[in-house]
């Protein structure tokens, strides 16, 4: 008996906080999977878009949009964009709080992938990457790569605003532009 007790303790693995973990394990295809963003909560799971084929692969997908008919609304509130919305096999936002979770205590990087109207493609990459302040969930953004250039340099350290909690730096609600 305690044979096998020490046999499952030494092969219980913790579960993936994100999807590299899901990649580190050997899954290495692409769809919804089942993570533990929570440290303080290890149990917690949500359900997340890995992208596994991209540059290496193990992208927790944070944002979908594309132009098709089944579009999402993303003019939405504040606590909307805290607890994500969407279809995480077509367009979503994954969520503030999840998104925040996941920063706060290992080190992560930002890919954002384009593709124009004709297919042209391009993308930006940002080397660390994360969200500070709970309550206002300020973006960090730095060590760009990429060939789309850098569209979050003026955004970088800032809070994140929605039409019904304005807090950019600018005289008009640009949530609402």
């Amino acid at each position: 008996m305690v044979q096998e007790v020490k046999h499952a303790v030494n092969t219980w693995k913790s579960p993936p906080r994100h999807c590299k973990d899901i990649m580190d394990s050997g899954d290495n295809v692409s769809g919804v999977r089942q993570i533990y963003p929570f440290p303080d909560r290890p149990y917690f799971r949500v359900n997340a878009y890995c992208e596994q084929t991209i540059d290496g692969g193990g992208w927790t997908v944070v944002q979908r949009r594309s132009n098709d008919s089944t579009r999402q609304r993303f003019y939405r509130t504040l606590n909307e964009y805290k607890l994500g919305f969407g279809d995480k096999e077509g367009e979503f936002w994954f969520g503030l709080v999840p998104i925040y979770e996941l920063t706060r205590t290992t080190l992560h990087e930002l890919r954002i992938d384009l593709e124009d109207y004709d297919g042209a493609r391009g993308f930006a990459k940002y080397g660390y990457f994360r969200l500070i302040s709970h309550s206002s969930y300020n973006l960090v953004a730095e060590r760009y790569t990429g060939n789309v250039g850098d569209a979050l340099i003026e955004h970088n350290g800032q809070p994140f605003s929605t039409y019904d909690v304005d807090r950019d730096r600018s005289a008009i609600n640009c949530a609402e532009v």
